[in-house]
């Protein structure tokens, strides 16, 4: 598997471009977000929702991990209640990402 920048990001301004940008909180950018597509001005929400998804990557990857390894357990017959209740912790955290 491929290395990336360790989280957290977080979404910000770029002070060169004013543009939003993803950036690691003490390091460097990650990611500039455009105004510009192929057919013309992107709409500013959408500017801002492709960036706060992709500040939540490292989340969304770990959540991923963890949600992984419950589905092995339950269908390997490991799953106990409380695995149970983190998934039900990783689901709204993944519900709250996306809002």
């Amino acid at each position: 598997m491929s290395k990336h920048t360790p989280g957290p990001w977080t979404v910000g301004i770029m002070t060169e471009t004013g543009l939003p940008g993803v950036m690691q909180l003490d390091g460097p950018v990650i990611a500039e977000i455009t105004k510009w597509t192929s057919v013309g001005r992107s709409d500013p929400d959408v500017i801002q929702g492709n960036a706060r998804l992709i500040a939540e990557a490292p989340e969304l990857y770990r959540l991923g991990i963890v949600i992984y390894d419950l589905l092995i357990k339950y269908v390997q017959g490991d799953a106990y209640e409380h695995d149970i209740r983190t998934l039900g912790e990783v689901l709204d955290r993944i519900e709250a990402a996306s809002e």
